[in-house]
């Protein structure tokens, strides 16, 4: 720690503790003198010494986060690490979504093989179809043409 950070670190903890142990003394209850007099602390003097009380902390806080702040934008083998660890895992979750990706495109060209197979499947049948019919039909005109044994009906 730097001595700059040494010294606002002493002089706000300084500062609190002169504000706690002003709170707690004015906080005491009303004393009586020997000669009769009271001594008795206004309320609004309290209320100062709770917000220099709360000052001083926020300050420490401020400091603590500055000083986090500087250790870890400073630890730079701290930070290779978890830059190196994040990229494994990117790169183990990139393999991980191209074997995923594989395996759909995979299942892809087999249903438009199986659909372009069914497709010609059913064009062929379609054609076997329109066969028998021209072959039925070419069958019914050869019947038709053939000469019969002489006799013209």
């Amino acid at each position: 720690m730097s001595s700059s950070v040494k010294d606002r670190v002493l002089a706000e903890y300084t500062s609190m503790l002169d504000s706690f142990t002003n709170l707690i003394k004015a906080a005491k209850v009303a004393e009586d003198h020997a000669d009769g007099a009271t001594t008795k602390v206004p309320g609004e003097l309290m209320e100062v010494f709770v917000e220099k009380l709360l000052a001083s902390a926020g300050a420490l806080l401020g400091i603590v986060a500055e000083l986090k702040r500087n250790a870890l934008l400073n630890d730079f083998a701290g930070r290779n690490a978890e830059v190196a660890e994040a990229k494994a895992l990117a790169g183990e979750t990139l393999a991980d979504l191209q074997a995923r990706l594989a395996a759909v495109e995979a299942a892809i060209q087999e249903a438009q093989k199986q659909g372009h197979e069914g497709h010609q499947y059913q064009r062929q049948q379609q054609q076997a179809q329109q066969l028998d019919r021209r072959q039925a039909v070419s069958a019914g005109l050869q019947h038709i043409l053939q000469p019969s044994d002489g006799v013209v009906t």
